[in-house]
């Protein structure tokens, strides 16, 4: 260890001459702490959000997608699906088949996004465990066609399971010439009863869905048994079996569950970011106390800087020591909050503290504030500190 750096370190921790300069050196060090604290904490929360948004897509999303690069269907999805299946780590594919289209119950008609699944689909996604009304039967018989609805179709339409009403469905017809003068003939309808109602606390997935048989949205938009808009892949390890099926299928997209939902994502990383550079911003601020700290501290040591000087202690030499006690002062201070913010955000990931409010709780899933401690977020917290830290005690000793 360095002379400069020992005495930088015994100036820090040792008693002043004016109890004044105690008091700026801890506000200063309270400066940093706080600053660095929010930091951790609000990174933490942020991630904590980001890990519910990818457990509520893991009901519904699969792991894995692969769509077409060009165009809107895979006309071959059988022979993909085959292809996908052979592949190591893959245990289930499955083709769905969504398309825009006008659901009418009585007199209230609303825009749906109609999704074609197997009668494996509920099974694989565990709809069950999201299902707030009925059942999570996707099945067509003689006597019914069944259909699994998300919770803001079911307000929109103003409809319940229990009620047995008919869902109608309109598509415009894919095929043939539009008669302008009967308009009823350019769509083709079918209806369906809603056996039950899901909420996945997501607005892609909760807004304009419903679940329907592949086999009649098929009929309904006069495509063959062989066509999809996308194939969902079912795999234990998503990241290597996304890269494993990316290299077979160069001609189609794979995204796995953050990819297909890139947007909701991206927000939550850009909100992420910019608030964590208005943090900075505090801890800029509240570095300046640093800067008084330092001056105030130059005016105390001065005796013990003449006697330096007189032992042969250079003027560069005198310069590193305030350095190094501005720098050790933000490094103090990041280093306390840190470690309270690293404290009280494992307080809340593991038992919840803080709870949201009464109002809220009914229509969410979970209770309390979703927090998740990242080392890379406290690395890029520490980085921070210390580069903020060390610009501030050069401009503290500029003179």
């Amino acid at each position: 260890m360095s002379l400069p750096l020992k005495i930088a370190l015994r100036y820090l921790f040792s008693h002043k001459q004016h109890n004044a300069v105690n008091i700026i050196s801890m506000i200063s060090v309270g400066g940093v702490a706080v600053a660095s604290m929010a930091m951790v904490i609000v990174l933490s929360i942020f991630n904590g959000f980001e890990s519910l948004s990818e457990r509520q897509l893991s009901q519904l999303a699969p792991p894995l997608q692969v769509t077409p690069k060009t165009g809107n269907v895979i006309a071959n999805a059988d022979s993909v699906a085959d292809i996908i299946s052979h592949t190591c780590g893959v245990s289930a594919v499955e083709p769905i088949l969504s398309h825009q289209a006008l659901a009418a119950v009585d007199n209230v008609q609303v825009p749906v996004n109609i999704i074609g699944v197997s009668d494996t689909y509920p099974e694989r996604t565990h709809l069950s465990d999201v299902i707030v009304d009925g059942d999570e039967t996707i099945t067509a018989d003689s006597t019914f066609n069944y259909a699994v609805l998300s919770a803001g179709v079911a307000i929109d339409l103003n409809i319940r399971p229990q009620a047995y009403k008919f869902v109608d469905i309109y598509v415009p017809r894919r095929e043939g010439r539009i008669n302008t003068a009967n308009a009823s003939n350019s769509f083709r309808s079918e209806s369906f009863v809603a056996s039950g109602v899901y909420q996945l606390m997501h607005d892609t997935y909760d807004t304009d869905i419903i679940l329907l048989p592949i086999k009649r949205v098929r009929e309904l938009l006069d495509f063959d048994s062989i066509v999809a808009t996308a194939i969902n892949v079912y795999t234990d390890d998503a990241e290597a079996t996304q890269s494993l099926i990316q290299q077979s299928l160069s001609d189609y997209d794979v995204k796995n569950r953050i990819q297909q939902e890139e947007a909701s994502f991206k927000m939550i990383s850009i909100e992420k970011w910019v608030t964590f550079l208005m943090l900075t911003f505090i801890l800029i601020i509240a570095s300046f106390n640093i800067i008084s700290t330092i001056s105030i501290l130059i005016i105390d040591k001065e005796p013990n800087m003449a006697i330096l000087s007189a032992m042969g202690a250079t003027k560069s030499m005198i310069k590193r020591i305030f350095v190094y006690q501005g720098w050790l002062i933000s490094v103090a201070g990041g280093i306390i909050g840190i470690a309270l913010g690293v404290i009280l955000s494992l307080i809340q990931q593991y038992f919840g503290i803080i709870g949201l409010s009464a109002s809220s709780t009914a229509n969410l899933s979970v209770d309390a504030y979703p927090v998740v401690v990242s080392l890379a977020d406290i690395l890029i917290v520490a980085g921070v500190i210390i580069v903020t830290g060390t610009i501030t005690a050069f401009v503290a000793v500029r003179r």
